[in-house]
């Protein structure tokens, strides 16, 4: 899928958009650039340079792997990435407006082997501040069943509109 990190100002919708989300989206698809890079901040250019990194270590899965649609609650857009063995995933949680309850829905994760357990680990942004105390604080390399992470899911944290969250699952072997 096409998928390009563009400017700041969306010519399409108008909203100024950061670009760790821009980085985020792009970054489940082919991971195109259309902007003029001269105008990337120092910090946006540390930014860019740390998700096409990953997306690089990530592409087999990426283009390969299976697209798995989580629910949706209007507040966000949520989906994975798991390949054909279930033993690694991508899950993406894009906050597009701000919740309007205190606690944000738990996040589910879909296509799972039931039977395996995984290594959870938040890697995209590469530095996320919290809005309020957080499990993503003490979860990355923690391990958790697959029925787990399918049934009981992980609670979000509260963030801001316009965030992006990139978890990664790895099998346990």
């Amino acid at each position: 899928m096409g998928a390009h990190v563009g400017p700041r100002d969306c010519h399409i919708t108008g909203r100024n958009i950061n670009i760790a989300m821009r980085a985020a989206v792009a970054f489940f698809g082919h991971m195109g650039i259309e902007m003029d890079p001269r105008e990337l901040t120092h910090d946006e250019r540390e930014q860019l340079q740390q998700i096409i990194k990953l997306h690089k270590q990530h592409r087999q899965l990426i283009h390969s792997g299976k697209l798995v649609r989580l629910d949706s609650d209007g507040d966000s857009i949520n989906f994975g990435i798991v390949n054909t063995d279930q033993s690694q995933a991508l899950f993406a949680y894009n906050s597009v407006k701000e919740t309007q309850r205190t606690n944000p829905p738990k996040y589910h994760f879909v296509g799972l082997d039931a039977d395996k357990d995984y290594t959870l680990s938040l890697v995209w942004p590469s530095a996320f501040s919290f809005y309020s105390p957080s499990v993503l604080s003490v979860i990355s390399n923690q391990t958790f069943s697959g029925e787990a992470l399918m049934t009981f899911g992980m609670q979000l944290p509260i963030t801001f509109p316009q965030t992006s969250l990139i978890f990664e699952l790895n099998e346990v072997k």
